[in-house]
């Protein structure tokens, strides 16, 4: 385009212009590298920071570029950037107006040739500085440059600087040319600026470029390339100090953002829990592999280096991965995302999540695959054990006899089991329109109505309901219906249809059972009754008779006579025992209460028991508590309690034993014990004493005559006065008979 107006003369590689430079100073360089191209970058500011070459304008060109991106180049030293598309004319024509605008600059040129003869021998000027003299010529510099300029004195006060210094450090030009350069330095730490200065005032270097921070009038620092040269008289002193500044915050802050993008992701890498792996385009080999697919793998990185993808590759998914791969290499997808199985160095299989991307270079070119993997082997493992266990508790479910119904919060139903099927006689389709409600009876809807909403506000509610069949038959369920879930209900049912039954039948026969016991027992008072009266006429003459008030008695007539008085006071011991029986057996509760002395009652006992304890050699004992002034309870039935366990202690000793009676409290109770040394009572027969018409049967008690009905009797006035009763025995030892009653009215 413009090779018809101007010379043009090609370099190659961008990074060997200043070489070029060396012999052959031009009017404008043309670059069109990139700017990304760290070569690039570096030739612009080598050129525009250098003495010797800044005066050549630098102009970059190709597509279009960011904001940003224009003014970073702009910063690094280049006079402007032409972007595509390009007209031939404006080209030309802008760039002979650049080169004439520079056109004072060529006297730098001669004036740097000048300088380069005046050197003699091998000492060479590194680099010339701009003359301050010339006024004029330093101006134009100062004012045109699209970097700082400042001049400077031995001491560091700045005389002269031009405005785009000004700007990078954010002084007026009269702020600044009242400081020292040190004024607006950023502390340096490793004195790196110090040290060049002082090999200058040392005279061992005319010249030093380094990257410094300025301090900002606002109090920021700024990053800047700083390039000084001083010139010298012929005696070697110093006359002046030239200071080139590029500002290069933006570049700087660039370079931090890489440097914390690249720490970011090399952590993010290192310390990853996914698996990231890269993989060679050509031969699918593992070039690259961070720790947690190493780990995830069981080995070192170096092991899996070179290793192909079906090296590590389930065998069965390979087919499928290859169609991926190559899906993605045409472009057909923009990634691989698949599930696949690795193996494991030990052998064992390791599921995974793949996502593969291809990598590719500024030309479109394959680089290389770059995949992360996400180890779900576990989650794969759990999938397993929990489908298992789905079927595992299905087969129970399935397999229960009993019905199982799950509904949701309304009572639709969801789910039921074949034997819910069965007994209701719907199929499962059938039961999945409809709701638990439906499946009540009418005589139970509200209760499972009531029952259904218990559910879900207590989470578990047990009730038998009654249900109707498809064919309209009702049965009886037992539901134990439990919230699984905020969403869902389960519903464990039994048929309790002929234990209804049964109940039903049970209660049944308990009610005659009761009307046949109530019978017997107005039987027994009614047949007592009859009885009492002739058996008191006996015991009445009996005793006329023995007190021999109608005659003398012979002794065989006193015998006959004792033995009808006590034959008839046995009997009637009996029927009152029958009628206190059927008493208490009707409901009767009919009780004397009163206060009475205890003392006269033991004496009386005393009385009736000694000459029949002496007739089988027994000792008898009565022990009352001091403390005990008095007994509140039924007098008579009192005496009778003590009786018959007195009676019973007597007839169940052995030969030669003891009865002890025992009267003392037990906190606000009577308590009365009865001890004998007597035959005992075996441990399996001792429940049955208490029930009414119950002897011992075994071969120690069968010569002991008795109707069986003492102990029960003693129960059943004990527990009438609201007290207890015990027994403790053992067998050839004795037996200990405690009961207690209550004091407190």
């Amino acid at each position: 385009m413009i090779e018809n107006d101007f010379d043009i003369i090609e370099v190659n590689p961008c990074k060997s212009l200043l070489t070029k430079l060396e012999t052959l100073i031009p009017d404008a360089i043309v670059i069109q590298e990139s700017i990304d191209d760290p070569d690039t970058y570096q030739a612009c500011q080598q050129i525009n920071f250098s003495d010797k070459y800044h005066f050549i304008p630098v102009i970059f060109t190709g597509s279009p570029l960011p904001g940003d991106k224009k003014v970073r180049l702009l910063e690094s030293g280049a006079d402007d950037y032409l972007e595509e598309p390009y007209d031939s004319d404006i080209t030309v024509a802008y760039l002979r107006a650049l080169i004439n605008k520079r056109q004072n600059f060529s006297c730098l040129a001669e004036k740097y040739d000048a300088l380069k003869k005046e050197v003699s021998g091998a000492k060479v000027i590194s680099a010339g500085c701009l003359d301050p003299d010339d006024e004029e010529l330093f101006k134009a510099t100062l004012q045109q440059s699209a970097v700082g300029i400042a001049q400077m004195s031995i001491e560091g006060r700045f005389l002269k600087v031009n405005d785009r210094f000004c700007d990078i450090v954010g002084y007026t030009r009269e702020e600044l040319l009242s400081l020292n350069y040190m004024d607006i330095t950023y502390p340096d730490k490793d004195g790196t600026e110090l040290k060049m200065v002082k090999m200058i005032l040392d005279g061992n270097a005319d010249s030093f470029e380094i990257e410094k921070r300025y301090i900002h009038k606002k109090g920021h620092p700024v990053w800047v390339k700083l390039y000084t040269n001083v010139s010298r008289d012929e005696s070697g002193n110093i006359r002046n100090a030239f200071s080139i500044v590029a500002d290069i915050s933006a570049q700087k802050e660039a370079e931090a953002r890489l440097h914390e993008s690249e720490a970011f992701f090399r952590t993010m890498y290192e310390s990853s829990s996914i698996g990231i792996v890269r993989m060679s385009v050509h031969d699918k080999r593992i070039e690259q592999a961070n720790a947690a697919f190493c780990d995830m793998l069981g080995y070192e990185e170096h092991e899996l280096k070179g290793k192909h993808l079906r090296d590590i590759s389930f065998l069965e998914d390979m087919a499928e991965n290859v169609v991926q791969h190559n899906k993605l290499e045409s472009g057909e997808i923009p990634a691989i995302k698949m599930e696949k199985r690795y193996i494991h160095k030990s052998g064992y299989l390791v599921h995974a999540l793949l996502h593969a991307n291809l990598i590719f270079d500024e030309n479109g070119n394959p680089l290389y695959y770059m995949g992360n993997v996400l180890d779900i082997t576990d989650i794969r493992t759990s999938q397993q054990r929990l489908k298992e266990s789905e079927e595992k508790y299905r087969a129970y479910v399935d397999n229960s006899p009993h019905p199982i119904f799950v509904t949701d919060v309304f009572g639709m139903l969801l789910d039921v089991n074949p034997a819910g099927c069965s007994l209701t006689g719907y199929a499962l389709e059938e039961l999945m329109d409809m709701n638990i409600i439906d499946l009540c009876s009418p005589k139970s809807v509200d209760a499972a109505t009531e029952h259904f909403l218990s559910v879900k506000k207590n989470a578990k509610v047990s009730a038998e309901l009654l249900f109707l069949k498809k064919d309209g038959t009702e049965f009886y369920m037992q539901v134990e219906a439990v919230m699984i879930d905020k969403k869902t209900l389960l519903a464990l049912c039994v048929d309790t249809t002929e234990r209804k039954l049964t109940e039903k039948l049970l209660i049944e026969a308990k009610m005659l059972a009761e009307t046949a016991s109530n019978s017997k027992s107005e039987f027994l008072a009614n047949i007592s009754h009859e009885l009492r009266t002739p058996l008191n006429i006996v015991i009445g003459y009996s005793d006329v008779l023995l007190s021999e008030v109608s005659g003398e008695l012979n002794e065989k007539q006193m015998k006959y006579s004792s033995s009808i008085k006590d034959a008839g006071s046995n009997l009637l011991e009996i029927v009152n025992s029958l009628i206190y029986i059927a008493e208490i057996e009707g409901g009767s509760r009919e009780l004397n209460i009163m206060k009475f002395d205890l003392k006269p009652m033991v004496a009386d006992l005393e009385k009736i028991f000694r000459s029949m304890a002496s007739k089988y050699n027994l000792i008898m004992e009565f022990d009352v508590d001091i403390n005990i002034k008095y007994v509140l309870a039924d007098e008579s039935k009192f005496k009778t309690i003590l009786h018959h366990l007195i009676g019973n202690a007597i007839k169940f000793n052995k030969e030669g034993g003891t009865v002890h009676v025992v009267f003392g409290r037990d906190d606000d109770d009577i308590k009365v014990q009865v001890i004998d040394t007597g035959i005992g009572i075996p441990e399996d027969k001792q429940d049955e004493l208490f029930d009414p018409f119950v002897q011992l049967d075994w071969s120690h008690a069968r010569r002991y005559s008795g109707v069986g009905i003492g102990l029960s009797l003693v129960k059943g006035l004990v527990e009438m006065h609201g007290g207890k009763i015990s027994l403790v025995s053992k067998v050839g030892e004795g037996t200990t008979v405690t009961f207690t009653i209550p004091q407190k009215i």
